[in-house]
């Protein structure tokens, strides 16, 4: 079964938001024991706000996987804490279509499910495709 990813209308610098991306897709479930074999490659990553001496560079990223599940897709926002050093801006508000289920197909408790999610974004390198973002703003505001 193959997905294509949605295509965007609209400016190419205007960020679209995680939320609306990973809310059309179908919710996906897994057993948690499983969620970690899961397979992400990166998808967009966004600068929202651009650093100045007051505030840090802000943004969000969106990652996506097909699995015999469905289309899954897992977005969360970042800050950037000094060069070269980014983080979750907060580890509790992932978005995501995947519902995180035990044995049964009931879905686990919400602190079960982030705690599942977020060992799946710790396994990523998305810090690297932050960064590839950051340096290409920066490189766009000097030309």
């Amino acid at each position: 079964m193959s997905h294509h990813l949605p295509s965007f209308a609209g400016p190419p610098s205007a960020p679209i938001s995680p939320d609306w991306i990973l809310r059309q897709w179908p919710p996906t479930a897994c057993v948690s024991e499983l969620v970690q074999t899961l397979q992400f490659q990166h998808l967009s990553t966004f600068v929202t706000q651009v650093a100045d001496v007051e505030q840090p560079a802000l943004g969000q990223t969106v990652w996506h996987g097909d699995s015999e599940l469905g289309r899954i897709g897992l977005a969360w926002d970042w800050v950037c804490l000094s060069e070269g050093i980014v983080a979750m801006l907060n580890p509790m508000s992932l978005v995501s279509n995947l519902q995180v289920v035990d044995a049964q197909g009931r879905p686990v408790t919400p602190f079960e499910a982030v705690r599942k999610l977020n060992g799946i974004v710790h396994a990523l390198p998305w810090q690297i495709e932050v960064q590839w973002a950051l340096n290409e703003q920066r490189s766009s505001q000097v030309h």
